[in-house]
C-alpha cells in the first residue's frame, strides 16, 4: 500500500511539471478547455488566483484514482521530452498486465533487424531515437 501511495505522489508530482509547463503559453480563459483535455476537474474561477494556483487547485481536486486517466490524457496529446515521457508511462505501467519478452527474443529481433535503408539518413534516424528513448546523451558523436 505504501508503495502505490508513493507512486501515486510521484504521479502527482509528473503531471503537475507538465501542467507547469503547458499553462506558460496560456490565457487564463484557456484553463478550463485545457483541464478538459487532460480530463483534469475545473479550475476555479480566475478571481484573484494565478494560472499556476488554478491548475494546482484543479490537480489537488483530482482524486487519485483518476490520475492514470490525466496522465493518459497528457501522453496522449502533449509532446513530451523522452525522460519525462518515459518516466510518465513507467509509473502508469506498474502492475499493469505486461507480456514478458526474454533477452535472447530481443536480441533475436534487433539482430534480424535490417538498418542498411535507414543508415543512408543516419541524422534522422538518431532524430527519431532521441524522440522515443531517453538514451542520456548527445549522440552526434
Amino acid at each position: 500500500m505504501a508503495g502505490q501511495q508513493t507512486d501515486l505522489q510521484r504521479l502527482r508530482e509528473l503531471i503537475d511539471a507538465v501542467l507547469a509547463d503547458s499553462y506558460q503559453s496560456l490565457r487564463h480563459k484557456d484553463l478550463p478547455a485545457l483541464c478538459d483535455r487532460r480530463r483534469l476537474p475545473s479550475p476555479p474561477p480566475e478571481e484573484g488566483h494565478s494560472k499556476h494556483e488554478r491548475l494546482t487547485a484543479s490537480l489537488q481536486a483530482c482524486p487519485d484514482g483518476h490520475l492514470a486517466a490525466v496522465a493518459d490524457a497528457i501522453l496522449e496529446h502533449q509532446p513530451l521530452p523522452a525522460w519525462q515521457r518515459n518516466r510518465i508511462q513507467d509509473l502508469l505501467w506498474l502492475g499493469r498486465p505486461h507480456v514478458e519478452i526474454p533477452g535472447r527474443t530481443r536480441r533475436e529481433l534487433a539482430r534480424d533487424f535490417d538498418l542498411s535503408a535507414h543508415l543512408e539518413h543516419a541524422e534522422r534516424l538518431v532524430n527519431l531515437t532521441e524522440r522515443i528513448w531517453d538514451l542520456g546523451g548527445d549522440l552526434s558523436e
